[in-house]
């Protein structure tokens, strides 16, 4: 969820590529996914955000765009054809 509402206020995101989530949340969105457990990584990619406002500027956009597609208007109608897809 904390992914979804960073997408929403245009935060750029860097993640750790865990086995559920932020792959398939992130995709599309110029976010950086780090291997899972390698800080090392995890810092160069926080210092590369940090010293080029354009790509924050540029991955923050992209991710308030494609927070969208979670919007409770585009979740509602996806839970209702699944609801009406269980009777």
């Amino acid at each position: 969820m904390v992914l979804i509402e960073a997408l929403a206020f245009g935060l750029p995101i860097v993640s750790f590529d865990c086995d559920t989530g932020p792959a398939e949340i992130l995709e599309g969105t110029g976010s950086i996914l780090v291997p899972k457990n390698d800080i090392d990584e995890l810092a160069s990619a926080l210092i590369e955000l940090m010293n080029n406002k354009e790509d924050r500027k540029i991955i923050g956009l992209q991710g308030k765009e494609k927070s969208k597609k979670y919007q409770p208007k585009e979740i509602i109608g996806q839970w209702i054809g699944l609801l009406e897809k269980s009777d």
